[in-house]
């Protein structure tokens, strides 16, 4: 990392990346979780975009970030539907609740795939891993290998109980992880970036997590207990050997990176004589990650294999499925040796360049040491995890005889050292980049900022009155199906006053209404004192003296201070607005009239909360006053009132002196 600056910044991010990572694995909470797993993506994008001068990079970042966070927020809404249903979020209490609606549940449900989906790159929402792969290589080897890629894997997993019976969800999981499994597979191969080969290899594997979570979630009638124990133990061990001999190939990759300063296949050869520990870690890893006995990569896919074969084969899609693991897996072997063969063997293409540290491969060598001793003591998994695991763990055994998943797996070996050695595999260079659903991507970006640009150009017009009417409309829509359960209440109103409230009512809607038609602001200004004067003696007659004390001294301030403004000011203009303009305005002040008051009649016949007027009547030993409204007065209100008059002095002695004065030339 010395040839990288901003350190700083760098483990900073990658703390918060790491205690996100935490938070999500802990949390038993679903909002906590959400939380957490959003928090991830932001880490990431600050990760991803290290290298922000690289347009590459920001590109790339931008991608991850919008992919998972877009995820993340349809993921939400699940959250949000399984909390209402379940009336908790704790994630424990709604796994040991009986399933409710199952319609809701359902729609719940999907909503969380779709979160965990985006998050662990399956298809087609894998395009953003390998543009992430333009972060520095610790970034790619411990987000992209280990971590973040395996937090929707991780998601479903803690949630799979809920999945169980929903056979539509479980082909849904399984035809989405073997088609990314396949995909990967194939695309992989056809990569000339390390990195590149890695980050799809990566997709694979994830791709392969998914369907066994598929097949762990399927009905009794088709998986029986003894082969989703086996399926399970499959899962906890591929992603636990994965993330081994994955985040040792991305360190190796970085290596080579900084001795070599290409990533390029084409322009490697021969480094097992240049870095032999490397070639060494590399290959043990690579061998792994093909399924090679004698790495814990073979028992993985041993399993994997033997719970799609121990399905009951009558159905054709679980036959399907078998014949789709068994072609991905050998496209999981051939791009395994590509990453031994071309870039280690051969003759020397290039000078490497002698690095001062000695302890750069001392990643590698203690993740290769974990790689091997899977192998070989599998079991310690095993008890690790016995007493947390959702199912029971198989005892795990490298050794189960000359059956149908053995056969299965030399065929895979066989075929794919056939490919390799007759490299048939080259045909497939350029094959996928006709079929690139970046351009999907970019396609629908462009289209959406195109939308965006126009929709704004229409809507920011820079006027106020037309925003407020945007704020006002948006008000009636949200709130229209309260407003028209208001209509449909009866309620009386048992409202008697002396003669002069009536007089007064008279008065302020004349006056309201004859602002609409003077011409001259100064008697707008004397209108508008009208009704705040009018609304003051209303307090009055509901002995609310405060009130009308605060209202009178407001409205005389603002009264006065708007006439030695618009004192200076010219007449009103003759308004010419188009008369379906005007229209508009009348509908929505009768509509917002309407909801205002049926809101109040509503209010006044609800009793939602318990009345607090008991606390209120021991005031004078709580405040030392008789009337705890006088109290609250002279202790708050006072100083309230006070500091509201002052400002309201100072904005309008600022006014009046612009407008006295008039505009100052600033050039003098």
């Amino acid at each position: 990392m010395n040839t990288y600056k901003r350190h700083l910044y760098f483990y900073s991010s990658l703390l918060l990346f790491i205690f996100s990572m935490y938070g999500i694995v802990l949390a038993n909470h679903l909002i906590i979780l959400y939380f957490f797993w959003e928090l991830t993506s932001v880490a990431s994008f600050l990760l991803i975009a290290f290298t922000n001068h690289r347009n590459a990079s920001f590109e790339g970042a931008l991608k991850s970030f919008i992919i998972t966070v877009v995820g993340g927020s349809i993921m939400l809404i699940g959250f949000i539907i399984l909390g209402a249903l379940y009336g908790t979020f704790q994630i424990d209490e709604i796994l040991d609740a009986a399933h409710s609606d199952e319609t809701l549940m359902l729609v719940a449900l999907v909503f969380i795939l779709f979160g965990a989906f985006t998050k662990s790159a399956q298809f087609p929402f894998h395009i953003w891993l390998p543009d992430a792969m333009e972060a520095p290589t610790p970034v790619s080897a411990l987000l992209h290998s280990a971590t973040m890629v395996k937090a929707g894997i991780y998601l479903l997993i803690k949630l799979m109980p809920l999945y169980y019976g929903y056979h539509s969800l479980s082909t849904v999981i399984m035809a989405v992880g073997i088609t990314t499994m396949l995909m990967g597979s194939f695309v992989a191969i056809t990569k000339h970036d390390l990195k590149g080969v890695l980050a799809y290899s990566t997709i694979s594997q994830l791709g392969m997590m998914m369907t066994l979570i598929g097949v762990l979630t399927l009905n009794s009638i088709y998986v029986d207990e003894h082969v989703r124990t086996i399926g399970f133990t499959a899962l906890i061990f591929l992603i636990v050997s994965h993330a081994c001999y994955k985040a040792t190939l991305f360190m190796g990759t970085g290596v080579i990176d900084l001795h070599m300063k290409t990533r390029d296949l084409r322009k490697l050869s021969g480094l097992r004589h240049t870095l032999p520990i490397t070639f060494i870690t590399m290959t043990i890893s690579a061998l792994a990650m093909a399924g090679v006995p004698f790495f814990s990569g073979y028992i993985a896919k041993e399993m994997f294999i033997t719970t799609l074969y121990e399905l009951k084969q009558e159905h054709i899609l679980l036959m399907t499925l078998l014949i789709l693991a068994v072609i991905g897996s050998i496209g999981t072997f051939i791009y395994s040796f590509i990453l031994i063969i071309r870039p280690f063997f051969g003759p020397i293409a290039t000078q490497s360049i002698e690095l001062k540290t000695k302890w750069i491969t001392l990643g590698q060598i203690i993740l290769s040491i974990c790689t091997l001793g899977l192998f070989f003591v599998p079991n310690v998994l095993r008890d690790i995890t016995e007493n947390i695991a959702l199912h029971e763990i198989h005892p795990i055994k490298v050794w189960h005889g000359f059956n149908g998943p053995l056969f299965l797996t030399l065929f895979i070996f066989t075929m794919g050292a056939v490919i390799l050695y007759h490299r048939y595999y080259t045909k497939l260079y350029g094959l996928f980049e006709m079929y690139n659903i970046n351009l999907l991507y970019e396609g629908s970006g462009k289209v959406l900022k195109r939308i965006s640009r126009y929709v704004i150009k229409r809507v920011m017009q820079g006027n106020l009155s037309t925003y407020v009417i945007y704020f006002l409309i948006f008000i009636l829509i949200f709130t229209l199906p309260f407003t028209l359960s208001l209509l449909k209440l009866k309620a009386t109103v048992d409202f008697t006053a002396p003669i002069y409230i009536y007089i007064i009512s008279f008065i302020m809607m004349t006056s309201a209404m004859n602002i609409l038609f003077v011409k001259n602001r100064m008697a707008a200004v004397v209108l508008v004192g009208v009704v705040g004067y009018g609304v003051s003696i209303f307090f009055m007659h509901l002995h609310a003296p405060d009130l009308a004390l605060t209202q009178l001294v407001i409205e005389t301030i603002t009264t006065v201070l708007f006439l030695a403004c618009f004192y200076y000011l010219p007449n009103l203009k003759k308004d010419m607005t188009p008369l379906p303009f005007k229209a508009m305005k009348h509908v929505i002040a009768l509509g917002m009239s309407l909801f205002v008051g049926l809101l109040m009649i509503k209010s006044d016949s609800m009793n939602v909360f318990p009345t607090i007027a008991d606390y209120y009547n021991d005031s004078y030993k709580l405040t030392g006053a008789k009337n705890i409204v006088n109290s609250i007065l002279g202790d708050f209100r006072a100083f309230d009132t006070l500091l509201e008059g002052v400002v309201i002095m100072i904005v309008g002695l600022g006014i009046y002196t612009i407008l006295k004065k008039g505009r100052v030339d600033e050039r003098k």
